[in-house]
């Protein structure tokens, strides 16, 4: 999945051809998103998800589907399926923050707080800002000092 190009279908008016989009997520932009009517739709969060990720990821479509792909799975349970889809964004790009954040809640959730340990840190080294990784470290950590 991680070698999908975009859609032919309205990728481009989404992502790299809308000049909102493909400067990522900022406060001028964010703004847009909460006034636009572009494609004949109010839709704010698209938008400003759509620029989150680009924020992220750039515009990479492949690691675009994909990490959300693993976000979709993880929070309906499929962890295997989200795992295996952390770890395709993780080929294609390993400096991909909220890939090992994702591997990291599923080592939680599998009761593996070590690895989780591990993936925490990963990410933190990525991006040190990362809140979520953050409070899973010390989440991660107490459980291991139990």
């Amino acid at each position: 999945m991680a070698n999908l190009g975009f859609l032919q279908w309205d990728d481009s008016d989404y992502t790299y051809a809308n000049p909102h989009v493909a400067q990522g997520l900022t406060w001028p932009n964010a703004a847009w998103a909460f006034t636009s009517l572009e494609k004949s739709n109010w839709h704010p969060l698209t938008w400003l998800s759509l620029m989150l990720d680009v924020s992220l990821h750039g515009l990479a479509p492949g690691q675009l589907h994909v990490t959300n792909v693993g976000e979709i799975f993880r929070a309906r349970g499929r962890l295997d399926e989200a795992a295996a889809n952390y770890a395709d964004a993780l080929r294609g790009n390993p400096g991909i923050a909220e890939a090992y954040l994702g591997l990291a809640r599923i080592s939680m959730a599998r009761r593996n707080p070590r690895e989780a340990e591990r993936q925490f840190q990963e990410a933190l080294v990525i991006n040190p800002d990362l809140a979520q990784a953050q409070e899973g470290l010390r989440a991660a950590q107490a459980t291991i000092a139990r």
